[in-house]
């Protein structure tokens, strides 16, 4: 890496970059290396590094280069360590991280090193920046259980950044009030400010824009450029533990044992977490085994082993993947070899390539046998990726889940703008499910890293038409990171209309894949808030019902008596239900009302900030932490208990506002039929009817689980929070109105 003077900043003639850039080029080449970038790369041999005063200070506004609209700009940022941090914990120590701001926006925040005040965060990441005028913010703050202590912040203006060239920084923070430094230690930093042309945004970009440039590529010979092709797509185990059964038998039912799996595919293998628990445990744990050779695929040999017993071997057992059929999970019970016990799986050999014999099937979907139907969904293509690693591309594929399937397209390596042209047959259980179509990118060691997320329900789905969908953030509520990120899919969905009816009455299978709910201040907030809106409309129901008996409005008071008269002297029973079914047709109307005059507006998701989750640290007062253990496993079960009832009020809302047209469909069938029941008989004999009947099924049918219809019905009606996360952003104009805005800023 070459030296930085001040010259270089203020415009002057730039040197060639030597040995050490072609170190670098060849590092980003060879696939064999890290994608971390060491601290050496920015290392400035001669230690001439310039001082922040320097590179911030000393330039005039007349140098400052002229900004081009014809560009957009990039910051690569490799943040390496902290240096003499001052201790803010009673210890002598502190728990520093950092986080990078842009205009106030926290753009990226780094991991938390507990009791260091010299931590090494060796980590790097890549910030769009739409205009130049913008300042960026290092602080870095003090983790503390309730509020974050702020140690010192350094303020980077990027106009005085050369484009497209590595810089080494060690700032010294300062105190946010006084200014004063001393004391508060510094972070070491490198910096790259890319200038990509508009027309190669949506592309992986040249050598000569990406976050370290490189000399012109030399020539090469056949047999070199050979080792330097892109490397295959593996094929992908896709691998679900959910659960054991009797895996310790009868040799000792009531004691409490430490079990785990490993399983090992070739030269892959994993190891699920540690569950204590009896002869049943259950995991629900997922992984991605990689398999060099789709053609002829080894068998996967799992072994359980008891941690509490000193890892001794429970049992074992090997299954043969070759006789799975590709790109379909498969719900499988393998038995152990050396006990009586078993293990529930779910297998999918995916991530083949679209030529692949298996996919011949999903070009003429059919219904499946005792399926509800079947979707069929093609992953086209993806546009407007952020690069995830500092070489200005990412190594991207596609993953579809519904219920319990998972399968996943073949890798696109160095694109921003990836095209899978692949398509899947999934078995449709419920129609109120949703589709989750997720992008991610893919390191050298495996790791994904999220790019975008899509949460599609079935029943919002449009059959054959292709269609383009904004890829959204991890939490689902604002945009994800890059130039517009969007995906291309198109489904082809076929069910029964009667059928579905008969099941939304029904329980709903089990998805076993579901994540637990840990303590997150933000989904607390977020439930109380819920919880607040409807104790509010609540309340100004209770306050129309007061000022209507207190005769506070004499006229509206005077009509509302007249009415309770008339209905409570003429009301039948069977009324009830037919009132209800106007209810949904007057709601009906005024829904349809409000979205003629809406017209073709649509309102922007409102990006909601990363929050941070309460991470309890492990104190050294022991008393303490057992009863800041005892507070975080009373908050989840609050947490979740105002989510529930907040989730009851909102399905029923959504019942009356026609949100899911079949269900609010379904209700007024169902409700004109009870009407008419209980038109021609008599109430006593409905009751002695539905509850013999609740007696005798379990009679006739042993084993019979006892539901009840009306919250199988609600568990089936989507809340706020999940109409929410299935909202589609706009695309159409998307693009132009940001380039437009960015030329204006920029002029």
């Amino acid at each position: 890496m070459m030296e930085e003077s001040i010259e270089d900043l203020q415009g002057g003639p730039e040197t060639n970059t030597g040995d050490n850039a072609d170190h670098f080029d060849d590092t980003l080449d060879d696939p064999t290396v890290e994608e971390e970038i060491d601290d050496d790369v920015y290392e400035d041999t001669n230690n001439n590094t310039p001082t922040d005063e320097e590179l911030f200070t000393d330039v005039s506004p007349t140098e400052i280069p002229e900004v081009s609209p014809q560009f957009q700009y990039h910051l690569f940022v490799h943040l390496k360590a902290g240096h003499d941090l001052p201790p803010k914990k009673q210890n002598g120590s502190s728990d520093p991280y950092v986080k990078f701001l842009m205009n106030g926006k926290t753009v990226h925040r780094s991991k938390t090193f507990h009791k260091d005040l010299n931590p090494n965060w060796d980590e790097s990441f890549m910030a769009s920046v739409p205009d130049l005028s913008r300042h960026m913010e290092i602080r870095v703050f003090n983790h503390n259980l309730v509020k974050d202590d702020l140690i010192g912040s350094f303020p980077l203006d990027l106009v005085s950044l050369s484009q497209n060239k590595s810089l080494d920084l060690k700032v010294s923070l300062e105190d946010a009030s006084t200014g004063a430094s001393e004391g508060l230690g510094s972070v070491s930093v490198g910096l790259n400010l890319v200038a990509v042309p508009l027309d190669l945004a949506c592309q992986a970009p040249a050598p000569a824009y990406q976050a370290f440039p490189t000399p012109p590529p030399v020539k090469r010979k056949e047999s070199e450029l050979k080792k330097e092709k892109t490397p295959s797509s593996p094929a992908v185990l896709s691998l679900s533990l959910i659960e054991g059964k009797d895996i310790l038998g009868t040799k000792d039912v009531s004691g409490i044992h430490e079990l785990y799996c490993k399983f090992r595919l070739g030269n892959e293998s994993c190891k699920s977490k540690i569950v204590s628990s009896s002869s049943n445990p259950r995991w629900s744990e997922q992984f991605d085994l990689l398999i060099p050779d789709e053609d002829q695929i080894q068998e996967l040999e799992v072994k359980v082993k008891d941690l509490k017993s000193k890892d001794v071997l429970v049992g074992r057992c090997s299954f043969n993947l070759n006789a799975l059929e590709k790109e379909k999970s498969h719900q499988v019970w393998i038995d152990l070899e050396n006990c009586e016990g078993s293990l529930f799986l779910i297998l999918a050999v995916t991530g083949t390539k679209p030529s692949s014999k298996s996919n011949v099937r999903v070009l003429t979907p059919e219904q499946f046998g005792d399926n509800l139907g079947s979707l069929s969904i093609s992953v086209n293509a993806a546009k407007g990726l952020t690069a995830a690693k500092l070489a200005g591309y990412s190594d991207v594929f596609c993953v579809v889940e519904l219920d319990n399937s998972r399968l996943q397209t073949h890798v696109e390596y160095k694109s921003l703008a990836p095209v899978w042209c692949k398509t899947f047959l999934l078995p449709v259980m419920d129609i109120h499910s949703a589709v989750y179509v997720s992008v991610y990118d893919l390191d050298k060691n495996h790791k994904t890293e999220l790019l975008g997320k899509l949460c599609i329900p079935l029943l919002n789905i449009e059959s054959n038409t292709p269609k383009w969908f904004a890829l959204k953030d991890k939490k689902l509520r604002g945009r994800a990171k890059g130039n517009c990120p969007r995906i291309e899919l198109e489904f082809d969905l076929k069910w029964n209309f009667l059928k579905a009816a008969f099941l939304t009455v029904n329980p709903k299978d089990e998805v076993y894949l579901k994540k637990s709910e840990k303590f997150k201040r933000r989904l607390l907030n977020n439930n109380v808030i819920r919880i607040k809106s409807i104790l509010a409309e609540m309340k100004s129901t209770a306050l129309a019902l007061y000022s209507s008996i207190n005769w506070e409005s004499r006229t509206w008071t005077a009509g509302a008596f007249l009415v309770f008269l008339t209905v409570t002297f003429l009301f039948e029973l069977f009324m009830l239900p037919l009132v209800l079914s106007i209810v949904f047709v007057q709601k009906y109307v005024a829904t349809m009302r409000n979205r003629t005059a809406s017209g073709a507006e649509e309102g922007e998701l409102v990006v909601v900030d990363n929050r941070e989750e309460i991470d309890i640290d492990k104190e050294d007062n022991i008393c303490f932490a057992k009863i800041m253990q005892m507070v975080q496993d009373a908050f989840p079960m609050v947490q979740n208990y105002l989510g529930l009832v907040a989730s009851a009020v909102e399905k029923l809302k959504n019942t009356l506002n026609w949100t899911v047209p079949f269900l609010s469909i379904l209700a007024v069938i169902t409700l004109i039929v009870v009407s008419i029941i209980l038109f021609f008989i008599p109430v006593r004999f409905i009751i002695m009817t539905a509850g013999s009947t609740k007696f005798i099924k379990n009679l006739i049918w042993p084993g019979y689980v006892t539901n009840n219809e009306v919250m199988d019905f609600f568990s089936r009606v989507p809340d706020d929070e999940i109409l929410e996360d299935s909202r589609e952003l706009s695309i159409v104009g998307e693009e132009t109105d940001v380039l437009v805005d960015k030329s204006k800023k920029l002029l």
